[in-house]
């Protein structure tokens, strides 16, 4: 079996803090009859700290290194500056555009089984759960009837996730963003056009850098 494991998202709060969630992510796996290959998408540079910051640590197989679409870019999808529940588009539109340029990359890489989808600032342990996480559905911590799909962390098989993540054009995500209640929506939008399969598994923790922000 073939995973490839995608760590997502700005360096913060610190270089050392994503090192830390990466070895202690990581160490999971270690038992696991697979090959794992490890991806990070993030931006070359975010507020006061640099992805270079953490390339000398060669923790990572690959690194997609992105300097983070201008306001510019962002209007070439939308012109709205938030949506309708207030959030940023900002942060919004950097999430999908970043993980769909490294789903992108992963699935034309090599033939993988499975995709591990997770945000570099989230500490998740899964136990003795761990197996329950690989089926043939996208799983995620949680999921509708929930109030929200978790866009934070889940793994599925490899058509499923590009699936999952996959808005098509530019033009066609600005729409889903505009009419998006909560940044989550759109996940939800792409989820139920494609008719992807979901399911929940459980876990022993679950919890996001408080400090992500500073």
């Amino acid at each position: 079996m073939k995973i490839a494991v995608l760590f997502r998202g700005p360096v913060r709060p610190q270089p050392y803090n994503v090192v830390e969630r990466y070895r202690e992510f990581m160490s999971q796996f270690i038992n696991i009859d697979a090959e794992v290959t490890t991806y990070l998408a993030t931006w070359r540079q975010w507020k006061n700290y640099k992805a270079s910051d953490i390339l000398g640590l060669d923790l990572f197989d690959n690194v997609i290194m992105q300097t983070e679409p201008t306001d510019a870019h962002r209007e070439r999808c939308t012109a709205l500056k938030k949506l309708q529940n207030g959030a940023d588009i900002r942060p919004v539109y950097n999430m999908y555009y970043q993980s769909r340029t490294a789903l992108d990359l992963i699935v034309n890489a090599d033939n993988y089984d499975y995709i591990v989808h997770t945000r570099t600032d989230l500490q998740m342990i899964f136990g003795a759960h761990l197996p329950q996480w690989f089926n043939s559905s996208y799983t995620t911590i949680h999921a509708k009837p929930h109030p929200w799909t978790c866009d934070q962390m889940a793994i599925a098989p490899t058509k499923l996730m590009y699936n999952a993540w996959n808005y098509g054009t530019i033009e066609h995500l600005g729409r889903m963003i505009e009419a998006a209640d909560k940044p989550e929506a759109v996940l939800e939008m792409m989820i139920e056009d494609s008719k992807v399969p979901v399911k929940t598994a459980p876990y022993d923790l679950w919890r996001l850098d408080h400090r992500r922000n500073m």
